[in-house]
């Protein structure tokens, strides 16, 4: 009994194996917190050099060495790695980018690479800022130049207008690299015209496109949905301000927009009241709710301010509670004590006063 026991465990233990072989996944999915099993790994010298020298994660290094199963030398991939030493970056950058898309490391260097990379150093880019580029959005390099970039490029420059030596440019592509793509290029074309019909125009299309370019690689639906959100709230279209709205109610999502209207009713107001404000300054609810909660108990408990004045300039809430408020408050304050004012200022006349002008006074 004993020996026919241990014999149906083996032949058990024998199908069991078998299967993980039938379907590899299985058997991966079992043994990837170990080192992978070498059945697996159809480039396993690509595959040592991912984990050792480009730091990859282990089921990331075996995805990329079976990809690239037929490159059984790692010529192409350390020569692509000192060519991109050349252009100054760092091998942290270089980790980075390889992993962002693998794909670089097998491509013509001078043929493929070098002609992009040139081209992001004529716009301007260098030193830590290309590093940052390249180690974060390295599938800029996997597109057309002629056909790709060079257009994106074009579009991007013709909405910043006058832009000295690219600075608004390198900051547009660090903070979204999408402008550089044949689906958002048609995008941002499509939101501009949109963005036209609703009075945006001229500056304030360059402001809110250095400020928030994912807003323009957008659906044109979710822009339509973030104008009839701000409409819903009261906020006039024809207003100047309705660029700051958007730019407002697009960085936030509803529940975050809601939670800030109510910690401001919190304090006593209506939601009627936080609207107003809203509509009187849309870059409030930009403000943290820490900054908000304090600038509030200053002016109610401290200032004694009258809600009224706050709904009609929301504008004081958004001003440095320590270094402007507070300071500001404690020097009018001290004159008043020292009989030097003959009356005691309107504070928000004083907190809306420049530096220059304060110290003069």
């Amino acid at each position: 009994m004993a020996l026919r026991f241990i014999s149906n465990s083996c032949r058990a233990n024998f199908l069991n194996l078998n299967r993980s072989f039938i379907y590899p996944s299985t058997f991966l999915r079992v043994h990837t917190e170990a080192s992978p099993p070498k059945e697996l790994l159809q480039n396993p010298v690509l595959y040592n050099y991912l984990i050792k020298d480009l730091n990859f994660p282990e089921e990331r290094a075996i995805r990329v060495s079976n990809h690239f199963r037929y490159s059984n030398t790692l010529e192409q991939a350390q020569s692509t790695v000192e060519f991109l030493k050349s252009f100054g970056f760092s091998h942290c950058h270089i980790q980075s980018a390889v992993q962002v898309c693998p794909q670089i490391l097998f491509s013509n260097n001078e043929k493929t690479l070098a002609p992009k990379l040139r081209f992001f150093q004529e716009l301007g880019f260098s030193g830590s800022d290309f590093g940052k580029l390249i180690s974060k959005n390295a599938g800029v390099l996997a597109r057309s130049l002629d056909d790709t970039l060079k257009p994106c490029i074009e579009t991007t420059k013709g909405i910043l207008g006058n832009d000295g030596n690219n600075k608004d440019l390198i900051q547009v592509l660090l903070r979204c690299n999408w402008v550089v793509s044949k689906k958002s290029n048609a995008r941002i074309v499509s939101n501009i015209s949109y963005f036209k019909s609703c009075g945006i125009d001229g500056d304030q299309t360059s402001k809110l496109f250095k400020r928030q370019p994912r807003l323009f690689t957008a659906p044109e639906s979710h822009l339509r949905a973030i104008v009839e959100k701000i409409s819903e709230m009261g906020f006039p279209m024809d207003s100047r301000m309705l660029v700051h709205a958007i730019y407002t109610v697009g960085t936030m999502s509803s529940k975050t927009l809601e939670k800030k209207l109510d910690l401001i009713r919190s304090f006593g107001f209506s939601r009627d009241e936080c609207l107003e404000m809203f509509r009187r300054a849309p870059m409030l609810l930009r403000t943290s709710e820490p900054k908000l909660r304090c600038a509030m108990n200053f002016f109610l408990d401290t200032v004694k301010l009258k809600k009224l004045l706050i709904v009609r300039a929301p504008m004081c809430l958004m001003h440095s509670v320590e270094d402007r408020m507070v300071a500001r408050y404690r020097v009018v304050k001290t004159l008043m004590e020292k009989r030097l004012l003959k009356k005691e200022p309107a504070f928000l006349y004083v907190l809306q006063l420049t530096e220059g002008e304060f110290l003069e006074k």
